[in-house]
């Protein structure tokens, strides 16, 4: 998965590289993500589905290639952040809230709208990969359950994207992202501490489809 989304961001570059006539923004953002992710897979009692909503904190790094002779725009971006999770499972009562690492890689491709003296406006479309590594910990009487869940989900959407220019070169952004889950993986895995025995589990799912997130950000950019 590595070695692909490495072959596409290079893809990104050549593009803007190789053609003429394109200027250049770099950007850093910060926001606070949503996403209400929900996975089922098979227990022994039956069919086990888990809910959530998510809020986090994340930073991104952006790179816009935009060709000023017809206002295409490319977007590359990466960002990291921490995500706090509220759990609801249909019938394990035990089941401890998470929080975690929060990863994301957004390629996108649009048209700018709007460009003028102060201000530009920009719709992409976007294709997402967010992925994210949460614990939980919750006791009781009778034991102590560590978990770890790691999720990774390929979404597709749009963003919205609006800049202030202060000057020539620097301008202050405002975007807003908004991704539907297509598919993805979900691993849990249960640690059970009991006082003379542990027991430890792991189960496999399947993010469910049609799933969202949201990605405001807020930031600062340069053009060269």
């Amino acid at each position: 998965m590595k070695k692909r989304l490495l072959y596409i961001c290079l893809l990104f570059f050549s593009l803007a590289a190789f053609a003429g006539d394109w200027s250049y923004q770099l950007g850093l953002g910060t926001g606070t993500p949503f996403m209400n992710p929900s996975v089922e897979w098979l227990s022994g009692s039956g069919k086990e589905k888990l809910s959530s909503t998510c809020f986090g904190w994340d930073t991104s790094i952006d790179f816009r290639p935009v060709k000023e002779s017809n206002g295409l725009s490319l977007l590359f971006s990466y960002g990291a952040g921490y995500l706090n999770s509220k759990m609801k499972a249909s019938q394990d009562t035990s089941f401890p809230d998470f929080s975690g690492m929060l990863n994301s890689v957004r390629l996108g491709a649009g048209k700018r709208l709007v460009d003028d003296e102060r201000f530009g406006f920009t719709l992409n479309g976007i294709l997402g990969f967010v992925w994210s590594v949460q614990t939980g910990t919750s006791s009781y009487t009778e034991f102590k359950r560590k978990s770890t869940l790691v999720n990774f989900s390929c979404m597709l959407g749009a963003e919205a994207y609006a800049t202030y220019k202060l000057d020539s070169k620097w301008s202050i952004f405002l975007s807003a992202t908004g991704l539907l889950n297509l598919g993805g993986t979900t691993t849990l895995k249960n640690k059970f501490l009991f006082a003379s025995r542990n027991v430890s589990s792991k189960v496999d799912g399947s993010p469910k489809f049609g799933t969202f997130a949201v990605f405001p950000r807020l930031g600062v950019c340069y053009t060269f």
